[in-house]
């Protein structure tokens, strides 16, 4: 069990702070939705029932695009643009490694880490 978290740690924790802010969304969209049902003098939803309304679905994906969207664009910049001092960024000035063509006598390796002793 140990082993399987630290080989997958980056993922569980992802995952796991993901679906805490999703419940924490819901829970505020929730109380948001119920106020305006009260606004207008219609009848409140449970928090289970609220989960199948439109407003948590559009709530929900809303974020997801608005986050892929951001992500997305910076990956692409950061392909095509450089900035001065950033570590995702290439070096403004020169060629790196990663710029040079690969080396057609490597080929036959398994790999780039091939023959390396890995614990």
């Amino acid at each position: 069990m140990r082993r399987r978290f630290r080989n997958n740690g980056l993922a569980l924790v992802t995952l796991g702070l993901f679906l805490l802010f999703a419940v924490i969304m819901s829970i505020t969209s929730n109380r948001e939705y119920n106020q305006d049902q009260r606004e207008h003098n219609e009848s409140e939803v449970g928090f289970v029932e609220y989960l199948g309304t439109g407003d948590f679905k559009e709530s929900l994906f809303e974020n997801w695009e608005s986050e892929f969207l951001q992500m997305g664009a910076y990956v692409l910049l950061t392909v095509f643009l450089r900035q001065k001092g950033s570590p995702e960024s290439k070096k403004v000035d020169g060629e790196e490694a990663v710029d040079a063509e690969p080396d057609p006598g490597r080929a036959g390796r398994r790999g780039p880490c091939a023959g390396a002793d890995w614990p």
